[in-house]
């Protein structure tokens, strides 16, 4: 919403102006969590990390949205935007040079996911590329970017669909089968992930890398390492993978900035700063709505 961006912007701004001096402390205090992830995201405009205090949600880090792409567009086969999102993931590598992976990207968009593609299953993208390029190819009124798609760029669209294809398989050979378990299926996953985030070099550097990467390495240990009996159908793997992964949070970076804070109310009774800004104050979020 507008208000809220406009609300995030202005304590934001209220944060920086305080800051007079390399010794002057500023924080802000919300109970909102919303807010306090966009007064982040502001602050950053301003080459500011604020340490936040309540961390950030790991689901919304881009290791955990190249998950959920992908058990989205492999387990809920038919959405284009999905497919597209997975593709145009800065994290996909598929063992290739990502600027490669991005052009390929483009050309898969143009030829197979656009203008009237039905429901598109991404375990068969390579052979719908191959139809829809032939119907492109015959028809007598070409696309406008028809000029674009030479055989160089055919070709790397051909290659990273045959790697995608390949990476895919563990998990889309379980749809359809019921009675599984979450070790079973987040081991299917890891395998997956890995196969789409490995660099041209091997290597996993890029999916792994940093506080967001750390965090999801654990988390999906974690899953793998589990315990839990409790059977479902692979189907209904997306939603449990979005459940299990909605609690956990990724904690500040050692490399934030430490004259600006974020904190809950509990942390503003215990610590003291130059100057404090409120936010989120508002009638259903402090206090909150009974349960």
């Amino acid at each position: 919403p507008v208000a809220g961006q406009r609300e995030a912007l202005s304590i934001a701004v209220a944060l920086r102006l305080a800051l007079t001096s390399d010794r002057a402390t500023a924080a802000l205090v919300t109970p909102d969590r919303g807010l306090a992830r966009r007064v982040a995201v502001e602050l950053r405009r301003f080459g500011i990390e604020a340490d936040d205090s309540g961390g950030t949600p790991l689901a919304d880090s881009p290791p955990a949205t190249l998950a959920r792409l992908l058990l989205e567009t492999v387990f809920r086969p038919g959405e284009p935007i999905a497919m597209v999102a997975l593709l145009k993931h800065p994290l996909l590598r598929l063992g290739l040079k990502r600027a490669r992976v991005r052009r390929a990207a483009e050309t898969i968009e143009l030829v197979a996911l656009r203008g009237g593609t039905g429901r598109p299953d991404i375990a068969t993208l390579d052979t719908l590329f191959e139809t829809r390029w032939a119907g492109i190819e015959s028809s007598t009124r070409k696309p406008f970017w028809f000029v674009r798609v030479n055989d160089a760029a055919l070709a790397e669209a051909r290659a990273v669909l045959e790697a995608l294809r390949a990476a895919l398989t563990p998990l889309v050979e379980m749809r359809g089968v019921r009675g599984v378990g979450v070790p079973d299926m987040a081991r299917f996953t890891v395998e997956v992930l890995e196969a789409l985030g490995r660099s041209e070099d091997g290597s996993l550097t890029n999916y792994y890398e940093g506080e967001r990467g750390q965090a999801m390495a654990a988390f999906l240990r974690g899953l793998v390492g589990s315990d839990t009996t409790l059977p479902f159908d692979a189907s209904e793997w997306p939603p449990v993978f979005a459940a299990l992964i909605a609690t956990e949070v990724v904690k500040p970076t050692m490399g934030a900035d430490k004259r600006v804070a974020i904190w809950g109310a509990l942390e503003a009774r215990l610590l003291s700063v130059d100057t404090l800004v409120l936010g989120g104050m508002n009638e259903g979020t402090w206090p909150s709505i009974p349960s």
